[in-house]
């Protein structure tokens, strides 16, 4: 006796209904599979706005280079205030180095966030953040998110043409040290 055989669209079928009863299976149970995103827009000119690329900021305080870290593996680096932290989750925040007031970034990029989710979840937020170089004489550490601000008054503003909220630069917390230059031109001044 020869085995029946399933046709290609018989066998689509039953991947297509095996896949919806996981689906409906981890509805049920609450599983979710859940994950943060980010998607380059460094050479879209929509995005290049608050921090500018190739623009080198002077820290005016002391800060404090974190990894995130949301119950997976380390996200990314980001740059904060001393005082931002406060009252923050032990467990999601790593510390990577005490940056020492003056120390250069150089903007090297733009990038915004978003939230892969099995099943989908509506209504994320997706937040603009400028990325750069951090030099100290101790070191130096690439792809660091750098603190930023909502507009004047905090308020929402979107990008045209996208649902990625638009944030500034933090002038409380960074300055611009040479609005054009590279880092190395401005290290050497």
């Amino acid at each position: 006796m020869r085995p029946a055989r399933i046709g290609c669209l018989q066998a689509l079928r039953g991947i297509v209904h095996l896949l919806a009863a996981m689906a409906f299976a981890a509805l049920l149970t609450g599983c979710a599979y859940v994950e943060t995103r980010y998607e380059d827009v460094t050479h879209d000119p929509r995005f290049n706005i608050g921090y500018r690329n190739n623009q080198v900021y002077r820290l005016r305080t002391a800060a404090l280079l974190v990894q995130y870290v949301n119950g997976k593996p380390a996200e990314q680096l980001q740059l904060w205030p001393p005082e931002e932290i406060a009252g923050r989750s032990g467990e999601y925040l790593k510390l990577v180095a005490l940056i020492p007031q003056g120390t250069l970034v150089h903007v090297e990029g733009h990038q915004y966030n978003y939230t892969f989710a099995v099943p989908p979840v509506p209504g994320d937020t997706e937040m603009l953040q400028a990325y750069g170089t951090l030099s100290t004489p101790a070191g130096a550490w690439q792809h660091v998110c750098l603190p930023s601000v909502w507009g004047s008054g905090n308020a929402v503003c979107f990008i045209q043409g996208t649902t990625v909220v638009a944030t500034y630069a933090d002038t409380d917390f960074l300055q611009v040290a040479s609005p054009n230059a590279t880092q190395t031109d401005s290290i050497a001044k």
